[in-house]
Parts: C-alpha cells; structure tokens; sequence
C-alpha cells in the first residue's frame, strides 16, 4: 500500500539516508547563472584583440620614456661583443 502511495504522489520511499532527490527534482538554473555573464560573438572578438595590443603598446611607449624599455634591435647587452 505504501509503494502505490507512493507512485501517486510522486513521493520517495527512503530508509532515511540522504539520498540527494531533493536537488535532482529542483528546477535547472544553468541559464540563469549563464545570463551573468556576457558572451562575445565574431565581430566583437578583433575589436577585443586591438585594446589588448593598444594597452601594450602604449605600456612599452611609456617604459621606453622612462628608459626602463626593451632596447632597439641590434643593440642590446650582447651587440658590442666580439665573436
């Protein structure tokens, strides 16, 4: 009598452990958390890239200002020595 109850009502029969079917009949939430977080689509994706690669490039411009930047190219610590 307690199975057909059971099946009825949609209830569980448990020997009263923790079984974790309350979480499984909670509705999903994968969407909602997922609509926190924007999502970048073909277009936007270069447009990104160019702030990436302006950002370094005016952090290079302004080590280089200072005198704490990359030497040119042939004049490094190594250019003066002979081989």
């Amino acid at each position: 009598m307690q199975q057909i109850r059971a099946r009825i009502f949609e209830q569980h029969i448990g020997d009263g452990r923790r079984s974790g079917r309350a979480v499984l009949l909670r509705p999903l939430k994968g969407r909602h958390i997922a609509s926190w977080y924007f999502t970048l689509t073909g277009p936007q994706l270069p447009m990104l890239e160019d702030d990436i690669e302006e950002e370094r490039l005016l952090k290079v411009q302004l080590a280089r200002a200072t005198g704490s930047g990359p030497p040119k190219k042939g004049q490094g610590k190594r250019a003066g020595k002979k081989k």
